[in-house]
């Protein structure tokens, strides 16, 4: 996989090689992405308020977290800043107290094999969603997509967190444990940042058509802090129940190539992966393929 790669609008970057298991030091504690707040009808990813409102930095609490934070500050004005994927190569294991939860490689006659979040079964919205059974190119499939002949790609969650195939993991717990009592909107008052329009796009092994974004502006976003009662979030209002979500960003890693990959050190099971998924399952109308599979949101 090169350095950088261009794919459906967003940048894949290299953050070079992870050869030794990374571990994070005492002083960080998960996630890093951020704390939020999101109604249970919609559970168990949508956020729709934050701890705050400033873009957490991953420091040095992810690999290469300081070159990550300065990328993404370098595209500050950009149409395309926050259309990125960062990944590591040549790395095969994941960060200590993190697990594999989705594997991909590519033959030599261009074929993948892939489980976990890398499965095209996780191309569609949930069935409450307006946009139900729209396909869309998930963020792991783009980059998985890049992938070259005898080369492996790896996806890695904190453990017991929940995959997502937009490349972050997700943890929920009880809204009454929001900490503070302060929570942070925002609102992209130029949303979408572009044009959704008809495409074909690879998803594992078959080409699909279904929707893609074409970036065209950046995005102008209005953040607002509110203050809630103390214990607001403990208890549902006439209208909505609330729910707590951490996440944290998606490591992906890719070895191999020119010889062939070398074995992870994780395994990946199904069972690992979405243990903790909600027990949802919707039916995914895939070209010569129908099967059920957790709902994930996007």
């Amino acid at each position: 996989m090169p350095t950088a790669t261009w794919a459906s609008d967003y940048d894949l970057i290299n953050l070079g090689p992870l050869t030794t298991t990374f571990t994070a030091p005492p002083e960080c504690t998960l996630p890093v992405q951020g704390v939020g707040l999101g109604p249970d009808a919609y559970e168990p990813d949508y956020i729709l308020w934050n701890q705050q409102c400033d873009i957490v930095s991953a420091g040095n609490c992810l690999p290469s977290g300081s070159a990550m934070d300065n990328d993404y500050n370098s595209r500050t004005g950009q149409p395309n800043q926050g259309y990125q994927l960062y990944y590591y190569s040549p790395a095969a294991a994941c960060p200590a107290d993190w697990k594999t939860v989705g594997l991909v490689s590519r033959a030599n006659d261009g074929l993948l094999s892939y489980s976990g979040v890398f499965d095209p079964s996780w191309v569609t919205r949930p069935e409450k969603s307006v946009t139900t059974n729209t396909v869309f190119n998930p963020l792991v499939h783009r980059w998985a997509n890049e992938l070259g002949p005898q080369e492996t790609g790896i996806a890695c969650c904190p453990s017991d967190w929940i995959p997502d195939i937009n490349a972050f993991c997700f943890s929920n717990f009880p809204a009454g444990k929001f900490p503070g009592t302060t929570a942070c909107g925002i609102e992209n008052t130029n949303w979408p940042p572009g044009t959704y329009v008809p495409g074909s796009f690879p998803l594992g092994n078959q080409t699909v058509t279904g929707i893609v974004l074409s970036l065209t502006t950046t995005l102008d976003l209005i953040s607002s802090e509110t203050t809630f009662p103390s214990g607001y979030w403990a208890t549902a209002d006439d209208d909505q129940e609330w729910e707590g979500i951490a996440t944290q960003n998606m490591i992906f890693l890719a070895t191999g190539g020119a010889s062939p990959a070398p074995t992870p050190k994780q395994t990946f099971t199904e069972t690992d992966a979405f243990s903790q998924a909600t027990g949802a399952t919707l039916s995914v109308n895939f070209p010569n393929k129908a099967s059920e599979m957790p709902a994930a949101a996007i």
